[in-house]
């Protein structure tokens, strides 16, 4: 009776082995990398869903002219919603986006909320009809480098029409 294994039965073995671990290596990848990612993509799109939010309810209750901040070195960073309690600013930082409202008495400091908002992409284009702004067209992304190419996730477009609550139009 064989007390101990070939040298050639455990080259076989090992070869196999190593097969088995090439073919589980992908799979393994996105279980330890992937999936936490994954959730990071998602927290990211809930806290820009949060804002998105925000953003339709002033532009629906808006009640003027919706306009970029008309610096040329800020560009379209800064979407100006006039209300009326005052003028709400919306700016695009990087990675992160700032709402200024203005404050109930003159003597306060304006107030300001901001969404942190890590490698997302946002942009806005202010759609008009017969001269005057309507609406403001979103897309938002998540972009990353992934295996040195660069990806977009969760991508989405939107539509807001200004003063729509106070046209009665339904949503």
């Amino acid at each position: 009776m064989r007390k101990a294994y070939a040298l050639i039965e455990m080259i076989t073995v090992i070869a196999i082995l190593a097969v088995i671990m090439l073919a589980c290596a992908k799979p393994l990848k996105t279980l330890v990398s992937g999936i936490p990612q994954a959730g990071r993509d998602f927290q990211t799109n809930s806290a820009m869903l949060g804002m998105l939010r925000e953003l339709q309810d002033d532009i629906e209750h808006s009640n003027g002219p919706l306009e970029y901040a008309t610096d040329e070195k800020i560009g379209h960073n800064m979407l100006l919603i006039e209300t009326g309690s005052g003028i709400i600013c919306y700016e695009l930082g990087d990675g992160e986006v700032t709402k200024t409202t203005p404050a109930a008495d003159e003597q306060l400091p304006q107030n300001s909320q901001t969404w942190s908002l890590p490698h997302t992409k946002i942009s806005w284009k202010i759609r008009n009809h017969n001269g005057k702004s309507c609406a403001v067209e979103l897309t938002t992304s998540i972009e990353q480098m992934v295996s040195g190419l660069q990806k977009k996730k969760l991508r989405n477009s939107y539509i807001y029409f200004a003063g729509s609550v106070s046209k009665g139009i339904n949503r």
